[in-house]
């Protein structure tokens, strides 16, 4: 199997498993039951701060979902193929190790973006139909809701890709999961490090800067503030991780048994 066929055949097995997954249909009943939540403020007025919190609550439910969804997709994916034999049989067919993971890169990030844009798309008609009900005009921040969309799709691909680079080296899924929640944790609390710490000094303090503090990427830079105002910038900074992290899952796959 050529790579660049072998590519979209692992794409397309990875999509068939994802429906399969049943972190994919919990997440999706949570942020659904979320979503639905806002049904009962039908009676309420509240005016332009309840579509504000209608809003928020939305853009929540898909950062949350969508990140625990870029964690448990490479996690159980990946690992339940090298377990049922999966990876070993398409692997023995010829199919290059690098096309097999980005096929299975390319396919968790298409399932996350058409949760982000399923999710979004509820929220827009719940935002419209509220808007509606309220007598308010306007696009309804559609606009932002798409910025926001697109920021956090970056977000969820570069999640992803962290996991699957922890993925291919460790073995055992719990602790795989473990480590991974600590890098999310890590990645959004590494902007804070970098303000707080004092100005660095000497070679220690280069290589704190320059190396230790950026392995991580910086996951609050995510957002369609940033979006708004460099959309190049920040569209390269994801891409910089996303495809950093993918790398090196190569480089650590390529070297070892399955």
């Amino acid at each position: 199997m050529r790579g660049g066929r072998g590519l979209w055949v692992v794409t397309g097995l990875t999509l068939r498993e994802a429906g399969r997954n049943r972190a994919l249909l919990a997440a999706l009943l949570a942020a659904g039951f979320l979503l639905v939540l806002s049904v009962p403020l039908a009676g309420y007025h509240f005016g332009d701060s309840e579509l504000r919190f209608l809003a928020n609550v939305g853009r929540g439910t898909v950062a949350l979902f969508g990140t625990v969804l870029a964690v448990l997709l490479p996690a159980t994916i990946l690992h339940r193929a090298e377990e049922n034999g999966m990876a070993a049989w398409l692997l023995g067919g010829e199919l290059p190790r690098g096309s097999y993971l980005a096929g299975r890169l390319l396919g968790i990030v298409l399932v996350l973006g058409f949760f982000t844009a399923g999710l979004l798309l509820v929220l827009a008609g719940l935002l419209a139909g509220r808007r509606a009900a309220l007598g308010l005009t306007g696009a309804g921040g559609l606009g932002e809701l798409c910025g926001f969309g697109f920021s956090q799709l970056l977000l969820f691909a570069v999640v992803a890709a962290m996991v699957t680079a922890l993925a291919v080296v460790v073995r055992s899924t719990p602790l795989l999961l473990v480590l991974s929640a600590a890098l999310v944790l890590g990645g959004h609390l590494v902007g804070l490090a970098r303000a707080a710490l004092p100005p660095a000094e000497g070679v220690a303090g280069w290589l704190r800067d320059t190396v230790v503090l950026r392995i991580l990427p910086d996951l609050q830079q995510f957002s369609e503030a940033a979006l708004a105002d460099e959309p190049g910038s920040l569209v390269a900074y994801g891409l910089l991780y996303g495809l950093g992290y993918a790398v090196l899952a190569w480089l650590a796959f390529a070297g070892r048994d399955l």
